[in-house]
């Protein structure tokens, strides 16, 4: 395994598995598959509230969605996942304190569960970086 360290949180990978930072995100993927996980970062003032979280998923609520309470390494929130646009998707509103990560893990229909328990293996490791200034 290796280790991704972003400013506030890290999180482990599989060697094989390429880093590609974005402005606003990094991306995970593994070069032989369809699957994409996406990690973008919001550092609130405040510790991040159910309330918050909640508002931030309300059209998946809206729409039916059937949401679950999930704790991932240092983490906690909520996820669903779905199908659209002809792709399976995942997404993850996770929170420690001020930091909240927006999560989301997309691939082809084709794909669909291929890479669960790697994905979930992965976020299990997701740790806060001490370093960083947080509530």
């Amino acid at each position: 395994m290796k280790k991704y360290q972003s400013i506030y949180w890290q999180i482990d990978l599989p060697e094989n598995w390429e880093i590609e930072e974005l402005d606003d995100a990094v991306s995970l993927f593994n070069p032989d598959s369809s699957g994409t996980l996406l990690i973008s970062t919001v550092k609130e003032d405040e510790n991040i509230s159910d309330d918050y979280l909640e508002e931030l998923i309300s059209d998946h609520i809206d729409a039916g969605a059937d949401l679950h309470d999930i704790e991932c390494g240092e983490f906690d929130g909520l996820t669903c996942c779905y199908e659209a646009d002809e792709g399976y998707w995942c997404e993850w509103y996770l929170r420690h304190g001020s930091i909240m990560l927006f999560v989301t893990y997309d691939c082809s229909l084709e794909d669909e569960g291929s890479e669960d328990d790697m994905i979930d293996s992965m976020l299990e490791t997701l740790a806060i970086v001490h370093r960083a200034n947080i509530h």
